[in-house]
């Protein structure tokens, strides 16, 4: 098991031992968290292109 696997899990039960207020709370943080990432990735692809100079 890698230090990733360790973390996702301690992550996961974090996550299941976490009471949310609602449902609908649960699921509009879910959303927020979501585009969070998609924007970072977004942007790491972007930088990455820059740092290989393959930015054609």
């Amino acid at each position: 098991m890698t230090k990733t696997d360790e973390r996702t899990a301690l992550m996961m039960r974090q996550m299941k031992n976490w009471q949310p207020g609602s449902a609908m709370s649960k699921d509009r943080c879910w959303q927020r968290s979501k585009g969070l990432l998609s924007r970072i990735g977004e942007w790491f692809r972007k930088y990455y292109r820059i740092v290989s100079g393959d930015n054609q």
